[in-house]
């Protein structure tokens, strides 16, 4: 017999004979782990070489520790949707900025890349770029952000900037 306001329970008859509760969380459905952080100040970076973008640690969330802030290692096998947004600025290296790139590194080997070019000349403070991916991961893969800039031959002054964020979380399968 039914109970409770309108009849409900709070669980459903399972085609076994036994109950389930009628929450995603008690059909043992859940979006976890998940993670997320933003830059904690900006990184300077030099020119012309791939640098790993480390120190995504401010408004970070991250209760199943898969997160450092600079790395995401899932430990939980299974699909993960991830999303990140890098922003460069130009403005140490005199507004000259003329391509940037952002780039996930799968398991230390180049998976994505984001080419980001702007028109040369001294109005170009700032350019960003997002990228998402949905891919299986096993419980010891990683995925890293790394940037890479050619700032009309300048050797460095170009930052990625706090407005830079990752996050993350496992598909519900």
């Amino acid at each position: 017999a039914a109970s409770g306001a309108g009849g409900v329970t709070g669980t459903l008859p399972i085609a076994n004979g036994g109950t389930g509760a009628t929450t995603l969380a008690g059909a043992g459905l859940a979006s976890t782990p998940y993670f997320y952080g933003r830059m904690a100040s900006d990184l300077t970076i030099a020119a012309q070489a791939e640098v790993k973008v480390t120190g995504m640690t401010t408004n970070e969330i991250d209760p199943d520790s898969v997160w450092d802030g600079t790395t995401f290692t899932p430990a939980v096998a299974g699909y993960y949707f991830l999303h990140a947004n890098v922003q460069f600025s130009w403005a140490a290296a005199g507004n000259d900025g003329n391509r940037a790139q952002s780039m996930w590194f799968f398991n230390g080997a180049d998976l994505l890349v984001n080419d980001i070019v702007v028109q040369d000349d001294a109005s170009h403070t700032r350019a960003g770029g997002s990228n998402s991916i949905l891919k299986y991961f096993d419980d010891n893969d990683y995925m890293e952000i790394y940037v890479y800039t050619d700032n009309s031959g300048a050797t460095s002054g170009t930052t990625v900037t706090a407005y830079t964020h990752m996050e993350g979380f496992k598909i519900i399968t």
